[in-house]
């Protein structure tokens, strides 16, 4: 799909680009490997990111015309696998136009030959083994579009362009060995391609868009490290998280609002957390609430949290490319008589689970007053402490935005714009995994 850019647009930009990149103007990233190098960059530590070149033009050099993915020398043994979309589809992980349309506006005579692999539209997972010698071949440009070396003034090229449309895909891991996480990803480019997404190339999302066409290329070398603290298992313990409140006593009717909330790693694109609540310890009292699903979508996607009167669950969706913390559940409890000032101890126990080989999840809670609530679905709860369409604001997630203005001092929150509490200490916890 094109957009209504005018092709004769488009070719005084492509013409401009390709003079600049013979010029040897357009270099990405901070570094380049001398030309026969086959590995890609690893950049220090903090951001653990790369963009790097193979220093090559031309068809036929490097991994021009193709787009390689490879899972790094330095990952633990077992099998990855992996999964495309976004074919040729112009659209940035982000949202927006690019580049990457793969001139099929031009009509199937003009638009040159693209294989991907698998075949475009086909999103089952392929295996990448370890190192450089497991690199997988998903996009070979194999001829560029006829405008590349002949005129095509049915589509506004009166002579050749020697320049050739840009091809994309966008891939994501897809499984992991048993208590393997993603780490970061490196990219490697030829000089003058189209740099991919996100750029540079990092730890926040494995998802990574890339582009070639018959002169570039770029391999996408995905790096893994161990499971660190979760345990992958069919089996855990229970999930304990213990606090105490603050000094302020809390008269009825006031309602105590206690939030849940998580940090996970490792997470993918379809990844789905499971949040069983088992109850609240109220110094000696228990309190039910509902339990919880956090969805990981695609990059871009706008964050929500809904509440499931049907399934009495919290079920909360974020992008792929959110990397800070998460709202995962709220229970709601109005103490008959209120509460005393220092109640302490107050336990919250869980059960977590991940449809994601590997992932990693560590969780806090808090707990605020308000003066007057409501039932679970009438909320409002912000999903994330960034902005979102429907609460474009700085509040915390866990906020329920229809009632914050009713906060009040007590439990672990001072009121005001304390809508959530201040939170526990932070526990990694075990995770039931596939």
């Amino acid at each position: 799909m094109r957009y209504a850019h005018s092709f004769k647009a488009l070719y005084a930009v492509r013409s401009t680009f390709a003079a600049g990149a013979v010029a040897g103007l357009v270099v990405l990233g901070a570094c380049s490997d001398s030309p026969t190098s086959t590995n890609s960059i690893t950049a220090p530590a903090s951001p653990r990111s790369a963009d790097g070149s193979s220093g090559t033009q031309g068809h036929g050099f490097g991994f021009a015309g193709r787009v390689e993915v490879c899972v790094d020398a330095s990952s633990p043994a077992g099998t990855y696998t992996f999964t495309n979309s976004g074919w040729n589809s112009g659209m940035a992980l982000g949202g927006g136009y690019d580049q990457g349309d793969g001139g099929e506006g031009l009509g199937a005579s003009s638009d040159g030959t693209t294989v991907f692999n698998p075949p475009k539209g086909d999103g089952s997972a392929y295996t990448v083994a370890v190192g450089v010698g497991g690199c997988v071949t998903v996009l070979s440009r194999t001829e560029p579009s006829l405008h590349y070396d002949s005129p095509d003034p049915a589509n506004g090229f009166p002579t050749a362009t020697q320049t050739d449309d840009w091809q994309s895909v966008n891939v994501s891991v897809n499984t992991t060995p048993g208590g393997v996480v993603y780490d970061h990803t490196d990219c490697s480019t030829d000089l003058g391609t189209l740099p991919p997404q996100p750029s540079p190339c990092g730890n926040a999302n494995s998802t990574t868009r890339a582009f070639a066409n018959y002169d570039h290329g770029t391999r996408i070398t995905f790096v893994f490290t161990g499971g660190g603290s979760t345990v992958t298992t069919n089996s855990c313990p229970d999930a304990t998280l213990t606090a105490g409140f603050n000094g302020t006593a809390i008269p009825a009717p006031r309602t105590v609002w206690f939030v849940a909330n998580l940090k996970p790693k490792g997470q993918v694109v379809g990844t789905v957390i499971t949040f069983e609540n088992k109850g609240i310890n109220l110094d000696g009292t228990a309190i039910a609430g509902p339990g919880s699903i956090v969805t990981y979508a695609a990059a871009g996607t706008d964050a929500t949290t809904t509440y499931n009167t049907v399934l009495n669950r919290w079920e909360t969706v974020v992008p792929i490319n959110w990397t800070q913390d998460v709202f995962l559940a709220g229970t709601q409890y109005a103490p008959p008589g209120g509460l005393p000032g220092g109640v302490s101890p107050v336990t919250w126990k869980a059960g977590f689970a991940s449809s994601t080989p590997g992932v990693e999840i560590k969780w806090q809670w808090a707990a605020s007053v308000y003066n007057g609530f409501g039932s679970y679905d009438v909320l409002g709860v912000k999903p994330i402490g960034g902005k979102t369409l429907l609460y474009p604001n700085a509040d915390k997630q866990g906020t329920p935005e229809n009632f914050k203005a009713n906060i009040k001092s007590g439990a672990m929150g001072g009121g005001a714009s304390n809508t959530v509490g201040s939170w526990s200490a932070t526990k990694a916890v075990c995770v039931v995994q596939p």
